[in-house]
This record gives C-alpha cells, sequence and structure tokens, in this order.
C-alpha cells in the first residue's frame, strides 16, 4: 500500500492542474477513507465508545459482583462471626485451587451445590460466592486484556496510515495545485477532533499495566496528529483563482467551535492554526464580516468567561501569521478587553498583543519575497491602525494611571 500510495503522489505531482485524472485520483471517497483510517469513523472517534464498551461488561456482571460482596458481608450476627472468619480462611487456602475456571465453573454446576432446604426453598453451596466472584473477575480480566490487545492494534494501524495524510499533505503536492480545497480543509475538523479523543484517553488511562502498553502509542498518534496540522497542513496556500469563502468559512466556523472547546493549551493552538490556514482560503478575508465576528466573539470568550476554553495562543498565532488580518479584526476587541475587563491578566495581554499587533510594521523586510507578502501590512490594516492610534493611546494613558496595574 505505501509503494503504491507513493506512486500515486509522484504522478498527481507531474500532472497539470487542470488534468481530470488528477482529481480522479483524488476524490472525495478516497479522501474520507484515508482521513478515516487515521482518524477514525465519526462513530469510532466518539467519546463515549469506549464507555460503551465497558459498560456492556459492568451490566452484566454487576449484579453477581454486588450479590457476592453483601453476601461475604452478611454474617452481621455474633453467632456466625467465628464461622464467617474461619470460611474466609479455607477460602484464602484454596485460592490457587480455585483460579482455575474451569474448575470453577464445574463447581457452581456440581449438584452437591444447591440443597433444598425444609421450607423447600432452594439454597445455594456457602462455598459457592466466592467462586462465582472470582470466576466473574477472571472473565472480566480476560475481557479487559483483549479490549487493550485490540486498542493496540488498531493503534499501530492508524500511526501506519497516517503516513499517508503525511505524504499527501506535502509542499510538492500543495505546489502542483490539484488537491481540491474540499479534500484539505475538510481533514481539518476529523483531525482536531480525533486528537481530542486521544487526550481524553490518555488523560483517562487508569494505572495498571495493561492500560500503559498502549499509552506510548496513543501519544505517538497524537504527535503525528499535531505535526500533520502545524507542519503539513498549515503550509498550504490555496491560487487566488481557486478560493471558495463559502467552503473555507463553513470549515472556519466548525474549527472555532473546537477551538471553544479546547483541552488545554497545546491543543487550543492547533486548532488555532488549523483556523488560520481554512482563513488563507477565504476571497477578501479582510473584508468578510462573518471573520470578524468570529475573532470578536473569541475575545469576548475570552475576556469575560472565566472557565474561558480560548487561550492568548488564539490572537498570538494570528498576528505572526497573518498580522494584516490580525490588525483588521483585533484592535478594536482587544480595546475593548482591556478597558472593560476586570482581571489585570485580561488587561495586561490584551495590551500585549496590541503592542505586537503595532509593532509589526516595523521590522526590516526579509529577502524572502513570499515571506513579505504574507507579513507586509495591507493597505486595509495600515488604515485600521491609524483608525485607532487614538483608542490605544488612550488606552495606555489610563493603564499608566491605574495604581492596580503598577
Amino acid at each position: 500500500i505505501k509503494m503504491a500510495w507513493s506512486g500515486a503522489i509522484s504522478v498527481i505531482t507531474d500532472l497539470s492542474e487542470s488534468d481530470d485524472a488528477a482529481a480522479k485520483l483524488f476524490d472525495e471517497d478516497v479522501m474520507n477513507t484515508v482521513v478515516e483510517s487515521v482518524c477514525g469513523s465519526p462513530s469510532e472517534v466518539g467519546p463515549d465508545s469506549n464507555e460503551e464498551e465497558d459498560g456492556e461488561s459492568d451490566e452484566e456482571s454487576a449484579v453477581f459482583v454486588e450479590a457476592s460482596k453483601i453476601d461475604m458481608n452478611l454474617d452481621d450476627s455474633k453467632e456466625n462471626d467465628s464461622t464467617s472468619a474461619q470460611r474466609d480462611e479455607d477460602i484464602d487456602a484454596e485460592d490457587d485451587v480455585e483460579l482455575d475456571s474451569s474448575q470453577l465453573e464445574n463447581m457452581l454446576l456440581e449438584d452437591s451445590d444447591v440443597e433444598m432446604g425444609e421450607s423447600g426453598q432452594l439454597e445455594h453451596h456457602e462455598g459457592a460466592d466466592a467462586a462465582l466472584a472470582q470466576l466473574i473477575k477472571l472473565k472480566q480480566d480476560a475481557k479487559k486484556a483483549a479490549q487493550s490487545q485490540r486498542e493496540q492494534v488498531e493503534l499501530r494501524n492508524r500511526l501506519r496510515c497516517a503516513m499517508l495524510l503525511d505524504s499527501l499533505f506535502s509542499v510538492s503536492v500543495f505546489k502542483s495545485n490539484v488537491l481540491p480545497v474540499e479534500a484539505v480543509l475538510g481533514s481539518l475538523v476529523p483531525i482536531l477532533r480525533a486528537r481530542k479523543v486521544i487526550i481524553k484517553s490518555i488523560q483517562t488511562t487508569p494505572d495498571s499495566s495493561l492500560a500503559k502498553k498502549s499509552l506510548s502509542d496513543k501519544n505517538a498518534l497524537l504527535d503525528r496528529l499535531s505535526s500533520i496540522v502545524k507542519e503539513r497542513i498549515s503550509k498550504y496556500r490555496c491560487k487566488h483563482e481557486l478560493l471558495s469563502s463559502d467552503t473555507s468559512l463553513k470549515a472556519s466556523v466548525e474549527i472555532f467551535e473546537e477551538i471553544s472547546h479546547s483541552l488545554n493549551v497545546a491543543d487550543c493552538s492547533c486548532s488555532s492554526i488549523a483556523l488560520i490556514t481554512a482563513l488563507r482560503c477565504v476571497s477578501d478575508v479582510e473584508d468578510s464580516d462573518q471573520v470578524k465576528e468570529i475573532y470578536s466573539n473569541a475575545v469576548k470568550d475570552w475576556s469575560m468567561k472565566k472557565a474561558t476554553k480560548i487561550h492568548t495562543c488564539v490572537f498570538d498565532d494570528l498576528v505572526q501569521r497573518m498580522p494584516s488580518l490580525a490588525a483588521v479584526v483585533l484592535i478594536e476587541p482587544l480595546c475593548t478587553a482591556a478597558k472593560e475587563s476586570v482581571a489585570s491578566f485580561i488587561k495586561s495581554e490584551s495590551i500585549r498583543v496590541l503592542s505586537i499587533i503595532y509593532k509589526h510594521g516595523t521590522g526590516k523586510p526579509q529577502h524572502d519575497a513570499e515571506h513579505n507578502a504574507e507579513h507586509s501590512l495591507s493597505q486595509k490594516a495600515i488604515s485600521t491602525m491609524k483608525d485607532n492610534c487614538r483608542n490605544v493611546a488612550s488606552l495606555l494613558t489610563g493603564v499608566l494611571n491605574n495604581q492596580s496595574m503598577k
């Protein structure tokens, strides 16, 4: 598969972008298959999938486990205390024998295990409770071991398939412009959601030898998915004539939802870079009201909510990667946040980001023409900065006079 995939990649890089054969090689079905092989299908990567599987085994044996616990602790009367202690000692002495599941089953099925009492009711063998509890525990351990082994195999398969995405989202393929915008942007949200599922799985990994076997594979897959977003897809540049505002804005809104539910700073940063990648494909992005609304809501959420999931890296990434857009969409919301927020941290961070925005246009030109094109300020950005100079100066004056900020 690896050789066939590499051959297909080399073929499409040699094809003209107007050639229909390239589009047929990597159509929607192919991309969905590759992405699902790495991220899992929507049902498989659901946050409750593992919990449901564990819940089934728990439901099967919950009644018996509780019954065994209750039965083993029912001897509350003084008459049965000595009998209970002696019985526990006997059971402990016979543990090595009863740990054989076949012997445990035979014990439970023997006719001698049940007797008919004087009242005509069925009476259980006094040693069967512990045997039943041990049998259930053996079956649960075997099921958990099998589940852990299946998880390890699946993780390693997904790691191998990640190589396919790695080679597909390469600079040479992007330069050939044979990948449709929908294929590139459509892979971002599944990758981000798969990362969240893996992070949650790592955070909830129990302290057991079985669970720790797959921990290294989970961390490796998490790093690989992060690398695909930050080092591969982030380099995608859509040609001006291929820009698709509808597709890009839809992807941007979905990615912002992922940012709003970030699990930590690293997760937020990865989603932020994915958002910037989608915004690069929006035509006339600085004039888009929807893009302004996205970052205005981000600043409002970050500055006003105590339990916000949005981190400052969202604004730092935009300033670093798209300084013109940052000047257009961030200056006014950050000024408002610095004035209205009661938290000193929010005020200081807002001023810090504002200072970076205004400082960005004073840097020396680089030798790389592409770098200069992306990082030089547009006329609209310069105009926005000039229009807000008075507000920023007033803000800084107020902060300097604020004793709590000193």
